[in-house]
């Protein structure tokens, strides 16, 4: 792990104190990838899986048919 990140979640965890450590190492990642996008650790691709994608459209269609919403 970057040790900018660790210094990110210090500082994010102090200027937040209702974060949880969960969404404090969250907003951490988030800073350092958006300030070095390039860093091998720091790839959006890799959040969502297509098939990820795929299973929640079709879980979406499946919630709008049983309720006989229709797109016209």
């Amino acid at each position: 792990m970057p040790k900018k990140v660790d210094e990110y979640f210090k500082k994010v965890k102090k200027s937040n104190p209702e974060y949880d450590d969960s969404k404090a190492w969250a907003t951490a990642w988030s800073i350092y990838c958006r300030d070095n996008p390039d860093s091998k650790h720091c790839h959006k691709k890799k959040y969502f899986k297509k098939s990820s994608i795929e299973e929640l459209a079709i879980k979406f269609a499946s919630i709008l048919d049983k309720n006989d919403f229709k797109l016209d």
